[in-house]
């Protein structure tokens, strides 16, 4: 057959055993194979790229060109470049490599310049930081102006994505962040994931930025409008970071990764709560994804459960988030239409179940199957338990049909809108005597009578013409046969 350099996903197998990679400390020999494979890959293209771009500066060296020789006259690059960096061939490199050298703290420095000015690293700028991680040790790691310096990277220039790939490829990322060290190249042997386990990571990141810069608000309404609204951003983007941290551990990576990520976070001066919620998201990453696509999500107890464990609106905001990032970032079809229903029912049945006093519409079930008591000890009923905070999550599902008497404000009538979960309103106006035509069996005759003007709101789409007007029809046949002793049990 064709030669096609592929090293197939059949095959990791049985190769792995040819060359004697035996499992060890909860991973399989397959995958301890592929993260030597990715490494040496890594180092493959690290020189490859090298090698490039010393034939691009020999080519461009010996090709004339006006714009590199109107930048040699006027020395424009050189002016523009941060203090102890210059411009070479529209990349950015180190003036001078043992001054550079003099303050480690240069290291990162050169990322975040090259986020600053959005250019691209020069190849003998990286092999130089790479060649000289020994100065990442724990006190450059503790020390307060890198971590400050780390978390603008992370923050502060709308997609922390090309620094984050370049101090990973240079190993620096590793170096910083030791815990974070151990999963680069890792992967897991299944069909579900398409990255190694700080790829996914990274594209888990450019998908929260993505949301953050309102790429996605039609993909992802929800996650887009937590988003807007504000969050902890430092918490958001440390957690997605170190989701997957405890990956290849033999406890499960969730518990694994939640003891790592406090130890990370306290490094990098987080506050306690700061820390704490990290914690939570680390430990609870798969919980959302878990719960919706496993249970069935329309029972109140599933949902009660799931809410008894976020316990708050905060918690649920970035967990969906984490979750929504975390799934995307799996691979291109991980995400789909089903997941994202899942997702966006199960966020607002919970959020429904944690708002403390806020507007919330509960709902009588099998309320066509009551009558005027029953409705009214209904109502009762919900709204005694809404004061107390005890509805279900249940009880605010499904569509609702809301009476409202406009006439206590003294309007004749009115034209209610409705909102979702709503797909009908009727309005009772304030009666009033008003002129009207009576009939009778000698004629018609002018007269005047006390009248109430009803009013019918409904979504179209789930009520048809027919239904709405036979509604109001029965509306007014029941109060225009209205008798003083009618029975209401």
């Amino acid at each position: 057959g064709r030669n096609e350099e592929i090293l197939h996903f059949n095959y990791q197998v049985e190769i792995s055993n040819l060359l004697n990679f035996r499992k060890k400390g909860g991973r399989e020999s397959v995958e301890l194979f592929m993260q030597t494979y990715f490494l040496r890959a890594k180092q493959v293209g690290e020189l490859t790229r090298i090698f490039l771009t010393a034939m691009e500066a020999r080519h461009v060296l010996n090709k004339p060109n006006i714009r590199n020789s109107i930048r040699n006259a006027f020395k424009f690059a050189h002016e523009n470049a941060p203090k102890g960096f210059i411009f070479e061939h529209g990349r950015l490199n180190i003036s001078d490599p043992k001054t550079f050298l003099k303050d480690p703290k240069n290291l990162i420095l050169l990322f975040k310049h090259g986020l600053e000015i959005e250019m691209l690293i020069h190849p003998d700028a990286l092999r130089l930081v790479a060649g000289n991680l020994a100065c990442v040790n724990e006190k450059y790691r503790k020390d307060p102006e890198t971590v400050k310096i780390f978390l603008e990277l992370l923050l502060d220039y709308n997609n922390p994505e090309r620094a984050l790939r370049r101090m990973n490829e240079v190993g620096f990322l590793g170096a910083f962040i030791p815990e974070f060290g151990r999963i680069v190249a890792m992967m897991q042997f299944n069909m579900y994931h398409s990255y190694t386990v700080d790829e996914h990571t990274i594209q888990c990141i450019i998908n929260l930025a993505l949301i953050e810069n309102k790429k996605l608000t039609e993909d992802l309404p929800i996650a887009s409008e937590i988003l807007e609204k504000g969050v902890n951003r430092k918490v958001i983007y440390l957690a997605l970071l170190l989701h997957d941290i405890g990956k290849g551990l033999p406890e499960d990576h969730s518990i694994a990764g939640s003891r790592i990520a406090s130890k990370v976070s306290k490094r990098l001066g987080l506050d306690a709560a700061e820390t704490e919620l990290i914690v939570w998201l680390v430990k609870n990453h798969l919980l959302m994804s878990d719960v919706a696509q496993k249970r069935d999500i329309s029972d109140p107890k599933t949902v009660k459960e799931f809410v008894n464990i976020v316990q708050s609106k905060n918690r649920l905001n970035l967990l969906t988030v984490l979750t929504v990032c975390d799934i995307r970032g799996v691979g291109p079809q991980a995400w789909n239409n089903w997941k994202a229903v899942l997702i966006r029912q199960l966020y607002r049945d919970s959020i429904v179940a944690l708002e403390d006093g806020n507007l919330i519409v509960p709902v009588i079930k099998d309320a066509n199957h009551l009558n005027l008591a029953g409705l009214a000890k209904s109502v009762n009923d919900l709204s005694n338990r809404a004061r107390l905070n005890q509805l279900q999550p249940g009880e605010t599902k499904d569509g609702t049909y809301t009476v409202t008497n406009i006439g206590n404000f003294g309007s004749i009538m009115g034209t209610p809108i409705i909102n979702q979960p709503q797909v009908g309103i009727i309005a009772f106006g304030v009666i009033r005597k008003m002129p009207s035509v009576i009939e009778t069996s000698n004629g018609d005759f002018l007269g005047i009578r006390r009248k109430i003007i009803l009013t019918h709101s409904y979504d179209h789409r789930i009520i048809n013409g027919a239904v709405g007007g036979n509604f109001v029809k029965y509306v007014a046949d029941f109060l225009e046969s209205w008798e003083i002793d009618t029975k209401l049990n």
